[in-house]
């Protein structure tokens, strides 16, 4: 989940970005996102609206993964 925030943010900033020219403002914006979208994680934590389940691999998941790790040990 963390991931396919991150990846919106990204994708959110992504022209805003490509205008810049300077470094600085490059990073700044990218810090100010970044600390952003965790302190919006941390506060769905704290309110109990994010669980480590909602960014567990299903049991199939894990199941296909298991499997095809076996196949490439044979």
């Amino acid at each position: 989940m963390c991931r396919e925030r991150m990846h919106s943010m990204f994708r959110g900033i992504s022209e805003r970005l490509a205008v810049e020219r300077d470094t600085r403002t490059i990073m700044a914006i990218g810090t100010a996102e970044i600390n952003r979208v965790f302190a919006e994680l941390a506060d769905q934590v704290d309110q109990g609206v994010l669980t480590a389940e909602d960014d567990a691999p299903d049991d199939a998941t894990i199941e296909n993964e298991v499997a095809a790790a076996e196949q490439t040990e044979v």
